[in-house]
């Protein structure tokens, strides 16, 4: 029998995260591919080495992501079943579990396809990963608002708190990225972005663009991390929750030396199938929740 303590999923998926943008940020300044204050984290991901460290790791970490929205559908789903069996509030936990997902699916196209050589695709994964992520947890509030005894209200209004700022520095990010917003003129006229030196914008303090630049760049450094808060927070109500697997011993010469004896014997020959088919769902897995 093995037994998998599922809080172990979202933890794990806030590690690899960590890891993946702290070394990708940390070798691409030791290496000065990156200027140290604030870059954009995907430049992390551009250059090698660097590029196939934060890439790793983000994959690992939408991996994990992924266990951890089908541990939550499962435990919800059996909260649902236990309290109010005949709730429409089943259905919606479809929706949680394809916007979870979702955003998963944007998070490995983030970390596969770098910023510098395909735009379009990065750009897609990155809108997946922060509005499908921003929209699942505002699902996932609800949620917890309707169904009380889920978690504690603490919890719930800790998640509330952190969401506001998440979301306001999602919308902050997409507007001011590469957008003429707060940029100071020069002559009169705003300058254009300046050009990407291998992919990277090497923005630095006095430029026209720095500080929108700055705004962008901040606004997505603090929403990731509020990211990681949001996702590790979900480890606390799978507390109590894990999935069973039984490894029983199979022996198939076994079940074939019972299935010629019961065509032989005619009279036994129901239960023995029976018995059969008994020995041959031995190996099962299984999820369990504690309330």
């Amino acid at each position: 029998m093995v037994t998998i303590w599922t809080p172990i999923f979202p933890l794990l998926c806030c590690l690899f995260c960590f890891i993946g943008i702290v070394s990708g940020y940390a070798i691409g300044v030791a290496l000065d591919h990156l200027l140290p204050v604030l870059p954009i984290i995907s430049e992390g991901g551009i250059l090698i080495p660097e590029r196939g460290v934060f890439g790793t790791f983000i994959n690992y970490s939408a991996v994990f992501w992924f266990f951890t929205n089908i541990c939550l559908y499962l435990h919800m789903k059996d909260h649902v079943q236990q309290h109010k069996p005949h709730s429409k509030v089943r259905h919606f936990l479809y929706v949680m579990l394809f916007l979870g997902i979702f955003s998963g699916f944007g998070f490995t196209l983030l970390a596969n396809f770098q910023l510098s050589e395909d735009l379009m695709v990065h750009g897609l994964g990155a809108i997946m990963m922060f509005f499908g992520g921003l929209v699942f947890f505002v699902c996932y509030i609800v949620f917890t608002l309707k169904e009380r005894q889920y978690t504690s209200l603490w919890m719930t209004i800790i998640r509330m708190i952190i969401i506001v700022p998440a979301g306001i520095c999602v919308f902050l990010q997409q507007i001011f990225n590469d957008n003429a917003i707060i940029v100071v003129a020069v002559n009169g006229t705003v300058p254009p972005l300046p050009e990407k030196v291998d992919g990277i914008n090497r923005i630095g303090f006095g430029q026209p663009w720095w500080l929108n630049h700055l705004v962008s760049s901040s606004a997505e450094w603090t929403v990731a991390f509020l990211y990681l808060i949001l996702v590790g927070s979900l480890a606390y109500d799978l507390l109590g929750c894990y999935i069973v697997i039984n490894l029983n011993d199979y022996d198939p010469r076994r079940v074939k030396r019972n299935v010629k004896s019961s065509d032989s014997d005619q009279h036994g020959k129901g239960t023995d199938k029976v018995d059969t088919k008994s020995e041959e769902k031995d190996d099962q897995s299984s999820y369990k929740s504690s309330y």
